[in-house]
């Protein structure tokens, strides 16, 4: 699919608690609950977005915010966010999780 997404890349809060692996974990699976709601726009073919979220301790999505070229994908990634509230982060650790910032590619 040509409009696949490619979440490249996550940074989480710095406090490292817990074990890299874990957050590296936790981190995969909220890039993947959200590439899973993301729609993006058919013209967004290689553009990217830099998503920012606020999430909860629950890790219910308080704000999203993206940031890129194309409004359009920067829309459908804000979006995506938000359908995929609460994301899977690690609950022992939510500190980690307060804010998340992850790039979108759209291929």
């Amino acid at each position: 699919d040509p409009l696949s997404t490619d979440l490249s890349s996550a940074i989480v809060n710095p406090l490292q608690t817990q074990p890299k692996a874990q957050a590296d974990s936790a981190v995969s699976n909220i890039m993947h609950v959200i590439s899973s709601n993301l729609q993006a726009p058919v013209n967004s073919s290689n553009d990217m977005s830099v998503l920012t979220l606020r999430l909860d301790s629950k890790g219910n999505v308080l704000t999203a915010s993206a940031k890129g070229s194309n409004p359009a994908l920067n829309n459908a990634a804000e979006n995506a966010a938000y359908k995929s509230s609460p994301l899977p982060i690690d609950l022992r650790h939510p500190d980690q999780f307060r804010n998340v910032i992850i790039k979108i590619r759209a291929n």
